[in-house]
């Protein structure tokens, strides 16, 4: 082999070494993107896991709050209820006593 053609060979061997220097660069590149893709993504996922218990958070103290409000809707029925008896029976009490002229009721001395 002539050290014309040994040049030529390092001529071809030195191209597909820039050329494989550039796939590298280029891929080192890419790889930069995804990372930081994927780092934003990971920053992403952590907002939805505090989201995510957040949300859980929200659903025990709502849950608590209508349990409250449920006690209070019952009090409130029984107070209704005894209401409804208390008043029956002043209407029946009322209706069981003799009428009398409204107009002696409110009648003033002069």
């Amino acid at each position: 082999m002539t050290l014309l053609q040994l040049n030529g060979n390092m001529t071809d061997v030195q191209k597909r070494l820039n050329l494989l220097q550039e796939n590298v660069g280029n891929l080192q590149s890419s790889l930069t993107a995804s990372n930081g893709e994927l780092n934003q993504t990971t920053d992403e996922l952590h907002v939805c896991q505090a989201n995510t218990s957040a949300l859980k958070t929200d659903k025990v103290v709502l849950r608590k709050s209508l349990f409250d409000l449920q006690k209070q809707v019952d009090t409130l029925n029984v107070s209704l209820s005894n209401t409804t008896i208390e008043l029956e029976s002043c209407r029946s009490r009322l209706s069981s006593q003799p009428t009398t002229d409204s107009s002696s009721q409110f009648s003033t001395s002069e």
